[in-house]
């Protein structure tokens, strides 16, 4: 959780700054949420460097906010038949599941909940 939460600091402070360019460190966890944000279009690339960071490559004003739900003290679930209850319109809530990370529409397609881990403005 921690190197989630530093992930999403980075990359709000570099949308603030307007920059493109972020480096984080590398980690399973990370590399399978950038992987997540890069299939729903919100970055435009990237790149892991020597297995110790990873460069993204950001869209403009894509990420203005990114709020996390679960924290390590008190970790938000869901089940399946709530997801459709989930989020507003422009919003995107990631879950953690079975079958690894999610948005809240591609889990509701699978029919599976998860731990609800932030969304996404």
């Amino acid at each position: 959780m921690y190197l989630l939460s530093n992930l999403f600091s980075k990359l709000q402070t570099a949308q603030r700054l307007q920059k493109t360019d972020v480096k984080v460190p590398w980690s399973t966890a990370t590399l399978r949420f950038i992987k997540l944000l890069k299939r729903q279009h919100l970055i435009r690339q990237y790149y892991v460097q020597d297995d110790k960071n990873i460069a993204i490559e950001c869209y403009p004003n894509t990420l203005t906010q990114i709020r996390q739900i679960s924290k390590s003290k008190k970790r938000i679930y869901i089940p399946a038949k709530r997801i459709g209850t989930l989020g507003q319109k422009g919003h995107i809530i990631v879950l953690s599941t079975s079958y690894g990370l999610l948005t809240a529409q591609e889990a509701r397609i699978l029919n599976v909940g998860g731990e609800i881990l932030c969304e996404i403005y």
